[in-house]
């Protein structure tokens, strides 16, 4: 071995022993030679180490750890009075940041305390202090008793124990100091690096945990996790009642269950609903086919040559079928999904409106079905009605907004259709006051009545619940689409 290095115990070499009933350990050699020559252990103690196959007596013949030559004493000792000593054993327990280590004797405990590998927060417990303290405190109390055993206030076998360990940490000092002046070029900053190391090293090696070697002692400290005597508290956990996590648990797995639950019966009632305003659909277009007349090339042709028209100019190779129905209301609508397409006019619309208005209206009709608006107010415009507090509203709100915006598609449709601005203005103002008033309508009105209505806040927000735009701003957008798109109208 070289002679700036220094000898570091194994961890084979930590040993453990039985005194009464407790298993005490790991304890290094040092150490147990100290407790044999304090008189704590006895030639009889039974021993054991890793690598042994069986605990063995202390002063067998088959240890072979230099134990024979310092035994005599307690030894003899021992078989003159037939009995074992029974010197206490104060064993140690150290807790850094919740990584317990021990049992400890106190010749260990001391080369930590030597060392300064023992921290001001660190947490230091034995029978002897009875609870868990800093190390401040813990501290003072080993340093009394260490002058205590020094001036001769404890027993001999006490005064010899530190006696040796005071020997030991020697002897490890005159090793440092020898390594040093060996080196000749290690600084006082780096010696005292060195010792720490070397301490450190036989605090993990010698000391060690008692769980890496498989053998757990009997005795053992109470829970860091309980407050101390300064008051500190290390986990929240000490207090906490027993199952209560168990009983979290519990609620949020029923919670999630019935967040599921509910989840998969809004999408089933959600389904249901599309479902039947399917099959409503098909039997509205069922009624209408019995109730109502068809337009085709024999029957109501001139409209029916007015919707052909629109169709082409729109890009529709299947117009929807179109039906006239008796209803004395201004009103067209549309409907249908997979499959079959159906346009309704009132006879009261037809009568009121002129052939480029009525073209415009039909045209209006066929882009909501070009568009796929029919598919679509089907699908979502059932769910929205559902009825459900707050669900409803919301679900309503946003398809009164799209239904708008589809509005505004449709009545670009009815201009396409008809090559007519006038048109569908027209039928829009018609829609307004019917008829007979139309004549004494001032188109000029409506645009100022626009201006109000960008004034009025209340009355923009209003239009959030319809699911027609204000006739007023369908106008506006007409001409405007129309101004961007002059090729569209024709004249």
């Amino acid at each position: 071995m070289a002679a700036n290095e220094t000898r570091v115990e194994s961890p084979k070499r930590s040993w453990y022993f039985r005194t009464a009933d407790k298993t005490v350990g790991p304890v290094s050699t040092a150490g147990l030679k100290a407790l044999l020559e304090g008189g704590a252990v006895s030639a009889r103690t039974l021993v054991w180490k890793a690598g042994m196959s069986d605990w063995v007596a202390l002063g067998g013949e088959d240890l072979d750890d230099g134990f024979s030559t310092t035994e005599s004493t307690t030894a003899a000792a021992a078989d003159a009075s037939g009995t074992v000593p029974t010197h206490g054993v104060e064993l140690w327990y150290l807790d850094e940041s919740r990584r317990k280590q021990g049992p400890l004797c106190e010749p260990d405990l001391v080369q930590l305390v030597e060392g300064d590998l023992i921290t001001h927060d660190t947490l230091i417990w034995s029978r002897s202090l009875g609870e868990w303290r800093t190390a401040a405190k813990a501290g003072l109390a080993l340093s009394e008793r260490a002058q205590a055993i020094a001036a001769g206030a404890a027993d001999k076998t006490g005064a010899t124990m530190w006696q040796s360990v005071g020997e030991t940490a020697g002897v490890a000092g005159r090793k440092l100091a020898g390594a040093a002046k060996t080196a000749g070029q290690m600084t006082k900053k780096a010696a005292e690096q060195g010792k720490t190391k070397l301490v450190q090293a036989e605090r993990l090696i010698s000391v060690g945990k008692s769980q890496q070697s498989g053998v757990q002692p009997a005795d053992s400290a109470p829970d860091t996790s309980a407050p101390g005597e300064d008051g500190t508290r290390r986990e929240p956990d000490w207090f906490r009642v027993e199952n209560e996590l168990l009983m979290l648990l519990i609620a949020l797995g029923v919670t999630l269950a019935a967040f599921a639950w509910v989840t998969m019966l809004t999408l089933g009632l959600f389904f249901f609903l599309m479902v039947l305003g399917i099959v409503f659909v098909k039997i509205q277009q069922g009624q209408i086919l019995g109730n109502s007349v068809q337009v085709t090339r024999t029957q109501l042709s001139e409209i029916h040559a007015l919707a052909e028209e629109a169709a082409q100019r729109l890009g529709i190779e299947q117009p929807p079928q179109l039906f006239v129905q008796q209803d004395p209301s201004l009103n067209a609508y549309a409907m249908g999904i997979f499959g079959r397409k159906t346009i309704v006019l009132h006879s009261a619309l037809i009568e009121a409106l002129d052939e480029d208005e009525l073209q415009a209206v039909i045209a209006h009709e066929m882009a909501h079905v070009h568009l796929g608006h029919t598919t679509w107010g089907t699908l979502i415009g059932q769910p929205a009605g559902i009825g459900l507090p707050i669900l409803s509203d919301v679900l309503q709100f946003f398809f009164k907004g799209w239904s708008r915006k589809a509005e505004y598609s449709a009545d670009r449709g009815a201009l396409i259709g008809s090559r007519s601005l006038g048109g569908p203005i027209r039928s829009l103002g018609k829609l307004c006051v019917g008829k007979e008033l139309f004549d004494q309508l001032d188109f000029d009105g409506l645009s100022e009545q626009k201006g109000d209505v960008d004034s009025d806040g209340v009355s923009r927000l209003s239009e959030a619940l319809l699911t027609h735009p204000y006739i007023v701003n369908r106008i506006d957008a007409l001409r405007r689409f129309a101004d961007e798109n002059p090729g569209l109208v024709e004249g």
